[in-house]
């Protein structure tokens, strides 16, 4: 449930009276070495074969979702122990990350977004070259931040930003890429080690070309 920076007030409600998924990644290995990275986290929307087609998509038809980062941050990936590791494993746990602080700047988010043909056949595209993943902008409205702190839930709103990649630009990273035929669409943390974004009304449409007439497509 997405709920609204009043979240501490009931009297006002905070409900945004919408559901959409959270997804938070760390592509670094816990332990000393910390340039250590894992195999890159991802999320898998799968279609079946009788939604596909009753879609018809083309070159014409466009991917459609809204994406917020947030401020979470997860920390280090665990390897998952294997016989005699574990203790050791449990051993070489490394702390909790420290709390951020308000004044601390977070790193930029982008992702990778990925369609999947029924022959396993895909192509990737960066979310970034159809708009900057922005973070929410945070608001103070009181003189004092503490009471502030307690009359909000947080210093920002929830608001999704729209993105539209055209399946065009899918075909053109990769030609044999069959839009008759998608079976994924696979929202991919290729490129920042770690963040959480928020996902919601993920499908595909068929715009109007004055619509993409601007559009700058892959950079």
């Amino acid at each position: 449930r997405l709920s609204l920076r009043t979240a501490n007030s009931p009297v006002e409600g905070s409900s945004q009276y919408n559901n959409a998924v959270t997804l938070g990644w760390n592509n670094r290995i816990a332990g000393e070495d910390t340039t250590r990275r894992g195999r890159p986290a991802s999320w898998t929307v799968r279609l079946s074969a009788e939604a596909a087609d009753g879609l018809r998509l083309d070159e014409t038809s466009s991917l459609q979702f809204l994406l917020m980062p947030t401020e979470a941050m997860p920390g280090p990936r665990r390897v998952r122990p294997d016989s005699t590791a574990a203790d050791s494993a449990r051993r070489s746990a490394p702390p909790r990350p420290p709390r951020r602080s308000d004044d601390e700047e977070l790193p930029p988010v982008d992702l990778s977004v990925e369609l999947v043909d029924a022959a396993g056949v895909s192509a990737r595209l960066p979310l970034s070259h159809y708009g900057v993943v922005r973070r929410p902008l945070e608001t103070w409205i009181l003189m004092r931040r503490d009471i502030e702190r307690s009359r909000f839930g947080r210093q920002s709103e929830i608001v999704l930003q729209t993105y539209s990649i055209p399946l065009a630009d899918f075909r053109r990273a990769r030609a044999s890429l069959d839009l008759g035929r998608i079976r994924a669409v696979r929202f991919v943390f290729d490129r920042a080690v770690a963040g959480t974004v928020i996902i919601d009304d993920i499908g595909f449409a068929s715009l109007d070309p004055a619509f993409m007439a601007l559009a700058s497509g892959p950079r």
